[in-house]
């Protein structure tokens, strides 16, 4: 069977495989012919996210469906001196903070713990329309201010 791989705003290709053959064996496919390693790639089907381990039939993927690519900058995913990524730690650390003024440190960690796995839950279910909507607004507003 034939998969359409389209990078959202950018180029696309096509894969043929088997409807039996792993995701993990798709992102490799992908890998040979876009030229973006596997650990790089987030492939997302009707707004979920792909798991390597599953087959392309589990997700009941038809004949050259639609599978969207995300693609993880290499030197953002190594980058520990890059600011944006330490905002998030500032982020927590200030939290955490936060949160040991009103609980006990044992009950702040938890509290910490629990709502960093619901925000990532939040975030994974985030569809690219979703993405690309917000993308839409920030970018505007940041237009609007750049005028003023």
């Amino acid at each position: 069977m034939n998969i359409n791989v389209k990078i959202l705003k950018g180029r696309q290709c096509c894969v043929k495989i088997s409807p039996l053959d792993s995701i993990h064996k798709l992102k490799e496919l992908i890998a040979v012919q876009m030229d973006i390693p596997v650990a790089q790639q987030k492939l997302v089907y009707q707004g979920k996210n792909l798991s390597d381990e599953k087959t392309i039939a589990s997700y009941q993927i038809p004949e050259n469906g639609k599978v969207f690519l995300v693609a993880k900058k290499a030197d953002a995913l190594e980058s520990s001196n890059d600011t944006s990524s330490q905002r998030p730690t500032q982020f927590y650390d200030k939290l955490r903070h936060f949160l040991r003024r009103h609980f006990t440190d044992s009950d702040a960690e938890l509290v910490l713990r629990e709502f960093k796995r619901d925000l990532e839950n939040r975030m994974n279910c985030l569809s690219l329309d979703d993405i690309e909507r917000l993308a839409t607004v920030k970018l505007l507003k940041a237009r609007q201010t750049e005028y003023l």
